[in-house]
């Protein structure tokens, strides 16, 4: 598995798995290979792969996972707020 990380940013631009194809890096990327069993597993676990700037070194943590009914809650709010400003356009805006 290769990783391709913003030097100055130290964010992860991209992760290559099982491609033989050399990447084409611009200017201020570098691209790690990782052979770290543990990293590839969490990788394909989906875990976030992050990178250390400080310690120039690669590693996971679990993604943040969203009560479901919290989800359905926030895109609820999410939906009336649009129709909300849907009605306020339909009136001429607010006064």
């Amino acid at each position: 598995m290769n990783v391709v990380i913003n030097e100055l940013s130290g964010g992860v631009i991209s992760i290559i798995s099982h491609c033989e194809v050399p990447q084409v890096l611009k200017d201020g990327e570098i691209e790690i290979t990782v052979t770290d069993q543990e990293l590839i597993d969490a990788f394909n676990k989906g875990y976030e792969i992050l990178y250390n700037k400080k310690t120039g070194e690669l590693y996971y943590e679990p993604r943040v996972e969203i009560d479901p009914e919290k989800a359905v809650l926030y895109e609820a709010v999410a939906n009336l707020f649009e129709e909300v400003q849907a009605l306020q356009s339909q009136l001429g805006g607010v006064k």
